[in-house]
């Protein structure tokens, strides 16, 4: 008896973890839905309708809905399945996204046209971004901005 109590337990909290239930659990309202508020759904809406030319860096939190939303069209830099890329990958994804040193340079090495920045995630590279006269803002709210490459460094 004690067995089936657990396991219907279970099985309760287990169909209560699915995304359709997020509402009922007890979570700020920007993290409340199937999609949080930091989930660049506009930003990815502009980048569809106006065909910017990829490829695009964008914070690693991004990679998901990315692949859902953009793909084939703007394939992914990183996501947040660590396993999938090569501890190179990640190295520059880190300091690229600092936005410190050579960075421009790395981005140019992948080919990069677009980035889709995260204000809260990525506020150094935000910052050399808006600064660099080789990026030109063309979309921003609240949490995400992008930048069009408009010349090599």
């Amino acid at each position: 008896m004690l067995n089936a109590i657990l396991a219907g337990l279970l099985l309760v909290g287990a169909g209560l973890s699915l995304p359709w239930f997020k509402d009922l659990w007890p979570m700020p309202p920007s993290k409340a839905g199937l999609i949080s508020a930091e989930t660049p759904v506009a930003a990815t809406d502009f980048l569809l309708q106006e065909h910017l030319p990829g490829p695009v860096f964008h914070n690693m939190a991004y990679g998901s809905y990315l692949i859902w939303a953009a793909q084939p069209e703007y394939p992914v830099f990183v996501d947040s399945r660590i396993e999938l890329y090569s501890p190179e990958i990640w190295f520059d994804y880190l300091k690229i996204s600092a936005g410190q040193g050579d960075w421009e340079e790395r981005l140019q090495m992948y080919e990069i046209h677009i980035l889709m920045l995260s204000r809260q995630e990525q506020p150094g590279l935000v910052q050399a971004a808006i600064e660099s006269p080789h990026w030109k803002r063309v979309y921003e709210d609240t949490t995400t901005l992008l930048l069009v490459q408009e010349s090599r460094p």
